[in-house]
């Protein structure tokens, strides 16, 4: 249960500050946990957990960018 808090959050964040690149960032993440989720049979409240933790790390990766793009210009 503790993955399904973490690791998209996690993924979503990183992916945007290795790519500066927001929507990068959330498509590599999603494939990834779609990937993921797939592979296991999980509840249906574990996925919900992972939407929701997907959800939060794409609204950081949008404050994310914001703040890359007002330091570089």
């Amino acid at each position: 249960m503790l993955f399904a808090f973490v690791a998209p959050f996690t993924l979503v964040a990183l992916f945007t500050r290795v790519t500066y690149n927001k929507w990068v960032g959330i498509l590599l993440a999603l494939g990834m946990i779609i990937f993921v989720l797939r592979a296991f049979d999980r509840d249906v409240y574990l996925l919900l957990i992972g939407l929701a933790s997907f959800f939060v790390g794409t609204i950081y990766s949008f404050k994310l960018e914001k703040k890359f793009t007002r330091r570089w210009k």
